[in-house]
C-alpha cells in the first residue's frame, strides 16, 4: 500500500499531453498556476547543487499528481535544445513563454487570445527580464540578488491574483526565503495554486482514460466537435 502511495504521488504527464488531451488551450487559472509554482520549484533547484536546465518545449514541462510542476522539468538533460540554466531571469523568460504558448495553444493564425490585463502584463514583464534593457530598473541579471527579485516579483503578483479572486491570506508577509529555502507550504497561494494543478492533472488522467477505450474514428469525430465548440465559446468571449 505505501508503495503504491510512493508510486501515485510521482506520476506526471507532460503539458503538451494535458493540451492534447483537452484539445484545447489551457485555462487563465491554470496558466496563473503554472507560473507560481514553475517558478517557484525553478528558484528551488537553482538554489541546489544540482546543474539546472531550461525547458525549451511543452514536452519538457511536467505536472505531478500532487500538484506542481515535476522537478525533472528543469534537472533532465533530455533533448538536444535544452540549455543549462545559468540565471534566473533567462530561466524565467522562457518558462513564461511556454506558458503563453500553452494559453494560446491549437488557435488559429487569425485567432488572438484576449488575456486578463493582470496575467498579461505579468507574462510580458517576465519574458523581457532577461533582457539587458531592465538594467535601468535596477534589475542587473548577472547576479543571484536579481534572480531573487525577479522571482519575488512573479510571486507577488500570483499572490495578488489569489487575492483578486478572493483566496484568503494569512497576515505574514511572503518573504522570497521561503521560496529559496522551501521551509513551508502551508501558505494559501501555494495551497490555491497547487490545487488547481492536481485538477489539472486529474482531469487529464480521466479524459485520457475515457478516450484510450474508444475507437479511432469516435475520437476524431469529437476531436473536430471540441475544437468547433472551443472556436465557438472563443469567438463569444472576444
Amino acid at each position: 500500500m505505501e508503495n503504491y502511495e510512493v508510486e501515485k504521488r510521482l506520476r506526471t504527464v507532460t503539458l503538451k499531453f494535458a493540451l492534447k488531451t483537452f484539445s484545447a488551450p489551457i485555462s487563465e487559472e491554470q496558466a496563473w498556476s503554472l507560473l507560481y509554482l514553475g517558478v517557484s520549484k525553478m528558484a528551488k533547484l537553482f538554489q541546489g547543487y544540482a546543474t539546472c536546465y531550461i525547458p525549451c518545449s511543452l514536452e519538457d514541462v511536467l505536472i505531478t499528481s500532487d500538484g506542481d510542476v515535476e522537478d525533472q522539468t528543469f534537472l533532465s538533460r533530455s533533448g538536444l535544445e535544452k540549455k543549462e540554466l545559468n540565471n534566473l531571469g533567462t530561466g524565467v523568460a522562457e518558462f513564461a513563454v511556454l506558458v503563453y504558448d500553452a494559453l494560446d495553444w491549437a488557435l488559429g493564425s487569425w485567432e488572438q487570445r484576449q488575456l486578463g490585463d493582470q496575467l498579461e502584463s505579468l507574462i510580458s514583464w517576465m519574458t523581457s527580464v532577461d533582457d539587458e534593457e531592465q538594467d535601468d530598473e535596477g534589475i542587473s541579471i548577472g547576479d543571484e540578488e536579481a534572480g531573487q527579485a525577479i522571482c519575488q516579483r512573479v510571486f507577488e503578483s500570483c499572490q495578488h491574483h489569489c487575492i483578486a479572486v478572493g483566496v484568503k491570506y494569512p497576515k505574514q508577509t511572503i518573504s522570497i526565503s521561503l521560496y529559496f529555502n522551501v521551509k513551508d507550504d502551508l501558505y494559501c497561494t501555494r495551497i490555491h495554486y497547487g490545487r488547481v494543478c492536481k485538477l489539472l492533472y486529474e482531469e487529464v488522467e480521466e479524459l485520457s482514460a475515457i478516450t484510450s477505450r474508444l475507437d479511432p474514428e469516435t475520437l476524431k469525430e469529437l476531436e473536430l466537435i471540441e475544437r468547433r465548440e472551443w472556436a465557438e465559446e472563443f469567438n463569444r468571449v472576444r
